[in-house]
């Protein structure tokens, strides 16, 4: 099957090929092609490393709240003029041995101006799997803001990090053993908590018996930080990691955790299937999680995340849906042991860009080349509830409009701006005015892969 091209600098959130091809790629890739949200660099990219792709925005606001919630680089947009430049750099100095560095200055963003890194790691990558340590961004699911358990909001962790870069096959499964899989141990370097400096380990692993089925099943455990990490022994590791002795009443020893864990399945329509109405591709996926204590064999708090698209003559029509609210807990937010707000880094949530007690409904139509113009539109609806004080819900709204120029050099501009407005039954609600937000960007790569069509290996 053939698939645009991805640009040489497909390695994150910030760049054109996750931008605007991600959910393309997923509709349209090859079965035995990787299914997770980060992807190997093609062999054609490999092939002129390295590669260096810098960034620059001018974004001028008055931001909703939906905009700040769902911003994928971890940066909530401010009131005012605001300008990001970021520069990537990926260096090879042997073919098994990647350097990745990414930088980023910030002007207009209060306190937080400046320079930060985004990326600063080293990875040793084989035919099948790749070993990074060091700085970086990642994140899982099968959802445009990734997943329940780590999203796209989430900052840069220093983490130690494996994961498969093509699939795995089981010798006795055939073509039914297809697995992909991730596992990190990252330390959140975050001394304003209740428990300083906790780590992150999370694991991943997906199985595709078919080319239109997938299954995937996803753990986080927040463990250890000052005062706790040195003290856990190895039974109390062996206990962590099958959960038990979790939530006693007293006091609370070191092993004690916070785990959240999830189920995923997607749903591809199989090749040719709807070739007849002119569908090109289509899916549908969803995602049950749920927190650390059980009621039976279900947890007692969970949220659900959901979604879908199809490609009909290039166009992609997507739908995601996503919700936090539960009865029986907060999400994110609340952990005897760790502190009201736990599953945070820096003032980030780790998890769903929504955070807690919150549903999210978005609805995005994506254009195809239309003369080396792409163009998207989208809307979305964010409701918010509020247990404690028992408010009644409100929803802020928004919808935007981003439009796509592919210039010859290799470079990307690109214009786009979002409105929203606030509704429901408080008096006066929150933001009772219309935000606004405008984004001029333009991208370039030094050493583009060419953007014809090339099999996705």
């Amino acid at each position: 099957m053939l698939l645009p091209a991805l640009p040489a600098a497909g390695r994150g959130p910030d760049d054109p090929f996750y931008e605007w091809d991600l959910e393309r790629y997923r509709l349209l890739r090859p079965a035995d092609a990787p299914s997770g949200s980060i992807l190997p660099i093609p062999d054609s990219a490999r092939a002129a490393l390295p590669l260096r792709s810098e960034s620059h925005r001018i974004e001028i606001a008055d931001p909703p709240a939906p905009v700040a919630a769902t911003e994928q680089d971890g940066r909530r947009i401010r009131r005012g003029v605001r300008l990001r430049s970021q520069l990537d750099l990926l260096l090879a100095p042997a073919p098994s041995l990647r350097i990745g560095l990414a930088g980023r200055f910030l002007l207009g963003d209060g306190r937080r101006s400046g320079g930060e890194w985004m990326e600063r790691n080293l990875a040793v990558a084989g035919r099948r799997l790749e070993a990074r340590i060091g700085l970086t961004r990642s994140f899982w699911g099968l959802g445009r803001s990734g997943s329940l358990l780590l999203g796209r909001t989430a900052p840069p962790l220093e983490q130690i990090q494996l994961r498969t870069v093509q699939p795995l096959e089981l010798p006795w499964a055939g073509p039914a053993g297809r697995l992909q899989g991730s596992i990190f141990l990252a330390y959140l370097d975050d001394r304003h908590r209740k428990i300083p400096y906790p780590l992150l380990q999370g694991t991943r692993i997906e199985w595709e018996p078919t080319d239109w089925f997938l299954f995937a099943a996803s753990r986080t455990i927040l463990l250890g930080g000052v005062g706790r990490t040195e003290k856990l022994r190895p039974r109390d590791l062996w206990d962590i990691w099958w959960g038990r002795n979790e939530n006693l009443r007293g006091e609370r020893p070191p092993s004690d955790t916070d785990q959240k864990a999830s189920f995923s399945a997607q749903l591809r329509l199989p090749p040719r299937a709807g070739s007849r109405v002119g569908i090109e591709g289509g899916r549908f996926f969803y995602e049950y999680a749920g927190e650390d204590a059980f009621k039976g064999l279900l947890p007692t708090a969970v949220a659900h995340h959901m979604g879908g698209s199809l490609c009909v003559s290039g166009w992609i029509l997507s739908c995601e849906f996503a919700e936090t609210t539960d009865d029986a807990n907060y999400w994110y937010v609340y952990h005897t042991v760790y502190g009201s707000r736990p599953y945070y880094h820096r003032g980030y949530v780790l998890g769903h860009g929504i955070e807690a007690d919150a549903r999210l409904g978005t609805f995005r139509l994506e254009a195809p080349d239309l003369g080396g113009f792409r163009a998207q539109a989208w809307i979305r609806s964010l409701g918010h509830w509020d247990r404690e004080t028992e408010t009644t819900p409100w929803w802020e709204d928004a919808v935007g409009l981003l439009i796509r120029r592919d210039l010859p050099s290799g470079a990307v501009a690109e214009v786009g701006g979002e409105v929203g407005w606030s509704r429901g039954d408080l008096d006066p609600l929150p933001d009772p005015s219309l935000p606004w937000r405008i984004e001029l960007g333009i991208r370039s790569a030094g050493r583009a892969v060419s953007r014809s069509a090339e099999r996705v290996r």
